[in-house]
């Protein structure tokens, strides 16, 4: 059986870098590093699509890390019940 694939990364139509994260574990910071820096030696990201649908969660202080990495300003994450 294969590896369970905690990442995934294409590009949309209009050079749209999409994201997607299964759960954030110590791998996430290393992954969005090499994905930034390979889209930005093929220049050709327009914009980027972050896609937490399915995401178990994982280590928060990896999280608040992707989202102060990625410019996040504000309230970083919220409970509702």
């Amino acid at each position: 059986m294969p590896p369970l694939q905690l990442q995934e990364r294409r590009y949309l139509p209009g050079n749209l870098l999409y994201l997607h994260w299964m759960m954030f574990n110590d791998d996430s910071l290393q992954w969005l590093n090499a994905t930034l820096a390979a889209a930005h030696d093929e220049d050709k990201l327009e914009g980027l699509a972050i896609d937490l649908r399915g995401n178990a969660g994982g280590l928060a202080r990896v999280a608040a890390e992707v989202y102060a990495m990625l410019g996040g300003e504000g309230v970083f994450a919220w409970h509702k019940s």
